[in-house]
């Protein structure tokens, strides 16, 4: 039992930050005298930033926790029907900050209480019930920085959800890339190498990947942007599941170590690219037309040209670019048309 004794005079103390309604707590005690004190405590402070509402049980407790949702419970460790470390919501749960009141040498009790995610404990005296409205105070700003930090870190995740949906949507590659070639990260990429390709890719290194004639021009290229802070741009030849790819890589500065690589497969248009050697001018004038969507009238009329030369030239257009029809040529021709 605390014996009574005499509050200090009235004190005006600010709230503990700029709300619409005064701060809740809620105290949890069952010894009638200890109420009396914190009351009057709280109380006396003018304008009072606090409502403060009672409980005696951990039953009633949780009914007045249901009803009022507190900013902040204040309770006694040991009550009628349970011990007030029970009122400590679970780290998942938390819509209000715990504070608990021991008994002085409790203290295993009270690093119970912090492990189980209480704000603070307080050993509960005539001084320490006088001055709780301070401890709310405190307590109230580190629960205020906790919920600012949980915010922050759910809209955090809730970007990077974002972000990690729109770069696996993303048909090209981007890598990670160290200073010394180590595949540091790997994302997008999804259609052209698979779902799986950051497992296939992350933790190699470069000449595990990149062919030796290449290899060289992307190093290069990887230690100039780290050199200069600026983008540059390098074609070069990559194995993928033992299948052979050319991409074109844009390589940016990353951090001090690191740059990252956008990879466009370009093994398509490589393909066809070699396969334009074996054309000859006139077929290259023909194929021009089929990009910008001519019909054999019109390159016959243009080329002037008989409508069956222009139908052996598409032909032989088909068997050396290796088009199966007229739509795949138009394609092909649609790829290579800055090349024509």
């Amino acid at each position: 039992m605390i014996d009574a004794i005499e509050l200090p005079q009235p004190l005006s103390v600010a709230g503990p930050a700029e709300r619409d309604r005064p701060v809740r707590v809620l105290l949890v005690e069952d010894e009638p005298a200890h109420v009396r004190i914190a009351q009057r405590a709280f109380e006396s402070r003018e304008p009072s930033p606090f409502q403060l509402l009672t409980a005696s049980t951990v039953a009633s407790a949780r009914d007045a926790i249901a009803a009022s949702k507190p900013d902040l419970v204040i309770a006694d460790v040991i009550l009628p029907d349970g011990r007030g470390i029970d009122l400590i919501p679970s780290m998942d749960a938390r819509s209000y900050g715990v504070v608990i009141m021991t008994a002085q040498g409790d203290e295993a009790t009270a690093v119970e209480a912090l492990k189980r995610g209480a704000l603070d404990y307080v050993v509960k005296s005539a001084d320490s019930l006088v001055g709780l409205p301070e401890v709310a105070q405190r307590a109230i700003r580190v629960w205020e920085h906790i919920e600012a930090r949980r915010t922050a870190e759910e809209r955090l995740r809730e970007e990077e959800g974002r972000l990690t949906a729109v770069l696996a949507a993303i048909p090209d590659l981007i890598f990670i890339v160290s200073r010394t070639g180590r595949f540091m990260d790997c994302r997008g990429g999804k259609r052209l190498f698979g779902a799986d390709a950051a497992a296939e890719y992350v933790g190699r290194h470069l000449p595990d990947v990149v062919g030796a004639d290449s290899l060289p021009a992307l190093r290069a290229s990887i230690d100039e942007v780290l050199a200069t802070q600026e983008i540059r741009d390098v074609v070069f030849e990559m194995m993928h599941r033992g299948e052979r790819r050319f991409v074109e890589a844009r390589v940016a500065p990353y951090s001090e170590e690191n740059v990252v690589a956008i990879l466009h497969d370009v093994t398509d248009r490589h393909l066809i690219s070699s396969r334009m050697t074996t054309l000859s001018e006139r077929e290259r004038e023909v194929l021009r037309m089929v990009a910008g969507g001519a019909s054999n009238k019109q390159i016959a009329a243009r080329l002037d040209l008989s409508i069956k030369t222009v139908e052996a030239h598409r032909s032989r257009l088909m068997k050396k670019l290796g088009a199966k029809n007229m739509a795949e040529l138009m394609q092909l021709a649609m790829t290579v048309k800055e090349d024509l």
